[in-house]
């Protein structure tokens, strides 16, 4: 009987913990931050010019010369810019300016995520401060985004 007891109480005490690991893994995403390496990936592609609007962090990677379309693209939950820079690097070789930004509370942003409730503004703003970029033609800016970010994408447009 002693023996029983002690195995419910081990399975009562591991499913608690697993549980609140769980828990802290839904509630709280485990998003890396941007390394050096990462802002050197982007560099080589093109300029890169800081998009920090308090409290988010990113870059606008952008051609030399004329105006050109511009795709703001917005990752999803866990993750951080790089995990769209794969297909903003190809976007970027086909012509395009790029923007790869974290989400609040994501990669190196701060702030606490709302899953809306400030992310679609914060999508708007970084629209907004993109299209005063003379790299960049105000009337061809893009939304993309993947699982989370694409919401954002919906919400925002």
């Amino acid at each position: 009987m002693l023996a029983l007891f002690r195995a419910l109480l081990t399975f009562g005490i591991v499913s608690g913990v697993a549980g609140v690991v769980v828990a802290l893994g839904l509630l709280h995403p485990f998003s890396s931050s941007v390394k050096d390496e990462d802002l050197l990936r982007a560099q080589q592609l093109g300029i890169v010019k800081p998009l920090d609007l308090d409290p988010l962090s990113g870059w606008v990677i952008v051609h030399p010369g004329e105006a050109r379309p511009l795709i703001v693209f917005i990752h999803g939950r866990s993750g951080n810019r790089m995990q769209m820079f794969p297909v903003a690097k190809e976007f970027f070789q086909f012509g395009y300016n790029v923007a790869l930004w974290d989400l609040r509370h994501h990669g190196n942003s701060s702030g606490a995520e709302t899953y809306g409730k400030h992310e679609i503004g914060d999508v708007l703003r970084i629209v907004e401060t993109v299209r005063i970029d003379p790299a960049v033609d105000p009337e061809r800016i893009s939304l993309l985004g993947f699982s989370l970010g694409a919401g954002m994408s919906i919400g925002a447009g």
